[in-house]
């Protein structure tokens, strides 16, 4: 007994108009397809030639700068002078640096963000340490507590003794 193939169409498809069931069939009804297939091989970019079956990774068109040790000191000594630029600021500092003002202000918020994480760094281990030492004198204490308590606990049963 053969089983027949059932074909199932996935197609997206969009209708405008009214349902086919309505009074009016009169109407005409228009419809959209996609074939999702195309576009996406259309869509896609040209990918690396390699190996190690990289062939069909997207290539990512944006490259990393990289400041020149000039440029990174001019902003280093500009984010000491102010962490926040004003905008006539930054348009100053592109201008001098040869760099765009996205690329300016970019580079300003990266670095507020490394100081606030080393900041925060800095200040977790302080409290870890503070953690610790008072751990050392709380049990320090508990100790001392115990020893007193058996002291106390000695002296009334060698003052009931006698």
């Amino acid at each position: 007994m053969e089983i027949e193939e059932e074909y199932c169409n996935t197609e997206l498809c969009l209708g405008i108009g009214r349902e086919p069931t309505s009074k009016r069939n009169s109407e005409q009804i228009s419809s959209l397809q996609i074939n999702f297939k195309e576009v996406d091989q259309k869509e896609r970019k040209p990918s690396i030639k390699g190996g190690g079956g990289e062939e069909n990774k997207p290539v990512s068109i944006r490259k990393k700068l990289r400041l020149s040790t000039e440029q990174s000191e001019f902003l280093e000594n500009a984010y000491r002078a102010h962490a926040t630029l004003t905008q006539d600021e930054k348009l100053e500092l592109a201008e001098e640096l040869n760099l765009s003002p996205r690329q300016v202000e970019v580079w300003f918020q990266n670095r507020r963000s490394r100081t606030k994480f080393k900041q925060m760094k800095m200040e977790r281990e302080y409290l870890k340490k503070l953690c610790e030492s008072l751990t050392e004198e709380n049990q320090r204490l508990k100790r001392e507590m115990l020893e007193l308590l058996m002291l106390v606990k000695c002296w009334q049963k060698n003052t009931q003794e006698e």
